[in-house]
């Protein structure tokens, strides 16, 4: 059982980066055939760590040589044994399921997979007018843009998935000097990829990259000038701003009834200021939701499903899912064992490393 659960590791790895590439986004594709998986593999680390306990453990570790302590710890793991065996059975049968399901859906598979790139899915929600506190950002990039030497420049725009990234060069690209926009950017190597396609014609090109890796945003540095406008969050008054204009778009004063300000704060402070996620949140209650503080209350506590339901909010979920997916392998179980712990707890970071390492998830280097 130890072996399959080692052999299931890299499988996993190789497995989930292929979904990742393809975009899987059917019911029955990769993704939850790797979800499944990993949880096999979970029961299976469960499985070995109570045999270790329970009956690996010789009496001889404890100082007991005798033949009568061997009879005992022979009584006492008898049950945990036969409940050791029928997990082990249950498991097994579960992976042959898990085969012959992968098996009939292969193909189907292939020909479902959704060809719309859910990394562009969230912006036709969100219309140019609508975003707020983008002007101080957008008039420094048009400064950079117009002004300064005349080297060729890469301009990269360093945010969060969600916080409106592409919109901020749109119109004003317009000129004889050449300009490029490559959006979404993860590849630290991508500048080696097309640095020889962007010639430096020292005629005041410009090339814009947006990107969630600051690190993609450096490695132009060695043959252009570079400029990085790293993106924040809003406020929680910008936040509110931008809800209320999406929201309540459809009322004369574009303005929040005193009945629903709570509320709408609540559901605002669940979004962290992430554009993405307030204007499709707002947008759902625009559209589908009475202007009634009981229904928007009633939402907020289930927002958590509304989530996983509604095929607009899906989207956001997918954007942001994208950031994880890119994480290495060994620091994706290190960030969702943040879970376990209350929402707004003060995690310790000394204690956290220690859980870690108990977990089995930071292991030792040369």
């Amino acid at each position: 059982m130890a072996d399959i659960a080692v052999s299931l590791a890299p499988f996993l790895k190789d497995v989930d980066k292929r979904a990742a590439a393809e975009g899987d986004n059917t019911e029955d594709g990769i993704k939850k055939w790797v979800k499944m998986l990993r949880e096999q593999a979970i029961r299976i680390e469960d499985v070995i760590d109570e045999y270790m306990i329970y009956v690996e453990q010789n009496p001889h570790d404890l100082g007991c040589e005798c033949f009568l302590c061997n009879i005992v710890h022979f009584i006492k793991t008898l049950i945990p044994r036969r409940r050791i065996s029928s997990e082990i059975r249950n498991i097994k049968s579960s992976l042959r399921e898990i085969t012959e399901e992968s098996g009939s859906n292969s193909s189907r598979e292939r020909q479902n997979v959704n060809s719309q790139d859910p990394q562009r899915m969230g912006y036709r929600y969100i219309e140019e007018d609508q975003l707020v506190s983008f002007d101080a950002p957008r008039d420094e990039l048009i400064g950079w843009r117009v002004e300064g030497q005349a080297e060729r420049t890469v301009i990269s725009v360093v945010g969060m998935g969600g916080q409106g990234k592409p919109l901020l060069p749109r119109k004003f690209l317009t000129t004889k000097r050449y300009v490029v926009l490559f959006d979404d950017v993860w590849n630290n190597n991508f500048w080696d990829d097309i640095k020889s396609a962007v010639i430096n014609n020292k005629n005041g090109s410009r090339i814009f990259i947006t990107t969630r890796n600051m690190h993609v945003a450096q490695f132009s540095k060695e043959s252009s000038l570079v400029k990085v406008l790293e993106l924040q969050l809003l406020t929680p008054e910008k936040s509110f701003e931008l809800f209320c204009k999406r929201a309540f778009q459809s009322d004369f004063d574009i303005c929040c009834p005193e009945e629903l300000i709570d509320i709408s704060s609540k559901i605002v402070e669940k979004c962290n200021g992430l554009p993405l996620a307030i204007v499709a949140i707002a947008g759902i209650l625009a559209a589908s939701k009475n202007k009634n503080a009981l229904e928007w209350i009633k939402f907020n506590q289930s927002l958590s499903s509304e989530l996983e339901k509604e095929s607009r909010l899906t989207d956001i979920t997918k954007i942001l899912g994208l950031s994880y997916d890119d994480l290495p392998d060994y620091l994706k179980p290190c960030l969702l064992y943040f879970r376990i712990y209350p929402e707004d707890y003060v995690v310790k970071s000394k204690r956290l490393i220690q859980q870690w390492i108990t977990e089995g998830f930071v292991t030792s280097e040369e």
